[in-house]
């Protein structure tokens, strides 16, 4: 406040000036650093972000690829099994319809049902879309 009257700002005297110009330039100088610092920080964090979102679908992939071979590989037991729920259910989770079996000589669900006599198997599979 001594530098302010009731009129307003006063003039301030040389020495003061100097010592406010070395402080705005100090200001100055921490503003940069900090503007530098936050820049860097911001680059990182969309570095990281950008790696994060880039690997993740990957991960789902896989996932996602695991859920659908489980999922066939109960396909393959509900259909041999002539279990039309269990074939539903297989589907729902994301079972491959088409999928062949190599432990069963490359057949796929369908062909199995058939060789096997599974008639509730069959027409539900051909209901569904299984290749012939």
């Amino acid at each position: 406040f001594s530098q302010f009257g009731a009129t307003g700002p006063q003039k301030l005297r040389k020495k003061d000036r100097r010592s406010h110009g070395a402080m705005d330039r100090a200001l100055s100088t921490m503003a940069a650093r900090r503007s530098r610092a936050s820049g860097a920080r911001s680059a990182l964090l969309f570095l990281l972000a950008y790696a994060i979102l880039s690997i993740s679908p990957s991960f789902a992939e896989e996932a996602t690829s695991a859920e659908r071979e489980t999922a066939t590989k109960d396909l393959f037991d509900a259909a041999f099994g002539d279990d039309v729920d269990g074939i539903e259910a297989a589907l729902e989770k994301g079972a491959d319809l088409n999928a062949k079996n190599p432990s069963a000589g490359g057949q796929t669900a369908l062909m199995g049902s058939v060789l096997r006599g599974k008639e509730n198997s069959v027409l539900y599979l051909l209901d569904k879309g299984a290749d012939a």
